[in-house]
């Protein structure tokens, strides 16, 4: 017996706790992408609510909406640019 508890027990606990470090091991990958992405897209947005401000003097803005954020969020400083060559020589 090690700490008062028997082997059965024992190894009832370390099989338990290597099972849930495996799950967090598997869950935390994709759990860092998606906080990735979504700190990038309030970036976006920032840098998007800015480039807006400024352009409203120039007649230039782009639209703030679910594509662009997540264009931005996602490309980052290419999709920013994007939008804007997008903006400038499309519409």
């Amino acid at each position: 017996m090690i700490f008062g508890l028997s082997y059965e027990t024992l190894a009832a606990y370390i099989f338990i706790f290597i099972v849930v470090i495996l799950f967090l091991a598997v869950l935390a990958s994709p759990l860092k992408r998606m906080l990735k992405i979504l700190f990038n897209c309030t970036i976006g947005v920032l840098a998007l609510l800015v480039f807006n401000f400024i352009g409203q003097y120039m007649n230039f803005t782009i639209g703030i909406n679910p594509g662009s954020i997540l264009t931005v969020g996602i490309l980052g400083i290419p999709g920013f640019l994007l939008m804007v060559f997008l903006k400038y020589y499309l519409f």
